[in-house]
């Protein structure tokens, strides 16, 4: 192919066609594109601080919301360990079971601490559940009163048994035995 001669008007509009070219080019680039990369530049830094903000917020809301709830188990193993008996502490703790009872209605007989059994939880080494036997008179209604005093009251505890033996000669009043477990621990 041979290359043909342009002829000179041709040539004069080609090239005001490419310097208008260049020209709406370089302003092109600098009244449009520049602005917008930099506008795109800036919003986009501006949306990586404002994402990683969050994400930090985030992870600091559910950190307050865990140590929230830790807060709240510590603070409800404070109220059961606040309400578990120090072994040295039977005696008082057999007193506070008579004086229920002679709340409730019932007349002690004998209160006599019976075995020790220790927790089986590895953990809980220094627990165990210290059982008292309740032996007393009254009637059924008195006897719901002592299980629901004791079932109420400050202490971890559960009724292991109860034995009711009817009085033969007084239907209103009863022999109970009531066989008790507490949570006690060792000091």
């Amino acid at each position: 192919m041979s290359m043909k001669a342009i002829d000179p008007d041709t040539a004069k509009v080609l090239g005001l066609s490419l310097a208008l070219g260049a020209v709406i080019a370089v302003a092109n680039y600098f009244l449009v594109v520049q602005p917008l990369w930099t506008s795109y530049s800036e919003k986009s830094e501006k949306f990586h601080r404002i994402y990683n903000r969050l994400k930090q917020s985030r992870a600091k809301v559910k950190d307050e919301e865990l140590l929230v709830y830790i807060k709240r188990l510590k603070d409800k193993i404070s109220a059961i360990e606040e309400r578990i008996v120090p072994e040295f502490d039977l005696p008082f703790l057999m007193e506070d079971i008579a004086n229920m009872a002679k709340d409730s209605g019932l007349e002690l007989k004998q209160i006599v601490p019976k075995e020790s059994v220790p927790v089986k939880d590895r953990k809980l080494r220094n627990l165990s559940f210290s059982q008292i036997l309740f032996i007393g008179t009254g009637g059924y209604h008195d006897l719901g009163r002592f299980i629901s005093a004791l079932e109420n009251s400050k202490y971890v505890c559960k009724i292991e048994s109860i034995t009711i033996i009817p009085d033969s000669w007084d239907y209103r009043n009863s022999t109970v035995k009531v066989l008790i477990s507490v949570l006690t621990r060792k000091e």
